[in-house]
């Protein structure tokens, strides 16, 4: 087989792609699928649910959320509160997964900065016979401010202390 030159090639590769027998085998490999195409390949990750959550998943967020409320209203530290959010999970669904991670992300959604008013939920009503809340209520108000406990006070609401009167009174 000699050097041919392009237009010699041309030639040749027409008059092999204008035989029948040619026409059938491309036509069949253009067909065919290879074993990777047969399907769509899946996709990565964990599938989608569409953004519904069963009924007892938003139970549980108001659980941890009043719980996280509650705690906050009396005082508690934020950390302390999350523990109370969880703990109440835990008690009152033993078997759903509940963490602290879990209870940071319930807060992002319904305590997110850039919403103004958030939801609280209350419990209305509590059977006598078992301790688990039938009725629940939900209010929608401002977001709560919850302001650090060693927090400065405004310069209007300070008050000098005998001693420091004393010590930084105008001569």
């Amino acid at each position: 087989m000699g050097t041919k030159t392009f237009e010699q090639m041309q030639a040749i590769l027409k008059e092999h792609l204008a035989d029948p027998e040619t026409q059938r085998v491309l036509l069949v490999l253009s067909s065919a699928q290879t074993p990777r195409n047969d399907r769509e390949s899946a996709k990565r990750g964990r599938p989608s649910n569409g953004g519904v959550r069963p009924p007892e998943h938003f139970f549980r967020e108001a659980v941890a959320i009043e719980a996280f409320d509650a705690a906050r209203a009396s005082g508690e530290k934020y950390e302390v509160a999350l523990a109370a959010g969880v703990r109440a999970v835990r008690e009152s669904f033993p078997d759903l997964p509940m963490s602290i991670t879990e209870m940071k992300r319930f807060l992002s959604e319904f305590r997110s900065h850039s919403l103004e008013n958030t939801i609280f939920f209350d419990k209305a009503d509590t059977d006598s016979r078992n301790s688990k809340c039938r009725v629940w209520a939900m209010r929608v108000e401002e977001m709560p401010s919850y302001p650090r406990h060693n927090a400065g006070k405004p310069k209007s609401e300070r008050t000098l202390t005998p001693l420091a009167a004393a010590v930084f009174r105008k001569k």
